[in-house]
């Protein structure tokens, strides 16, 4: 069969041997992958300073920010 081949990462290979077949880790990495991986009060929220910790949404802090170019710059443009 075409579907049954070692580059497909859709197909999960059994052999034919098992009469038992335990699906928890599968099913708890599945479940581990939908949870965001930054979590927001809201859309809006400004988060907490990377540098002081005071939360963004109250007040403004002096942090000095370094600014680094990095090859994701664009990417992080994209999404704003």
């Amino acid at each position: 069969m075409d579907l049954i081949k070692d580059e497909n990462i859709d197909v999960i290979p059994f052999p034919n041997t098992m009469s038992n077949i335990d699906l928890k880790n599968f099913f708890h990495d599945f479940i581990f992958l939908e949870d965001p991986l930054k979590y927001l009060c809201s859309n809006d929220c400004k988060g907490l300073c990377h540098h002081c910790g005071l939360n963004l949404n109250d007040n403004s802090c002096n942090c000095v920010t370094i600014s680094t170019d990095t090859p994701f710059d664009m990417l992080e443009n994209m999404v704003r």
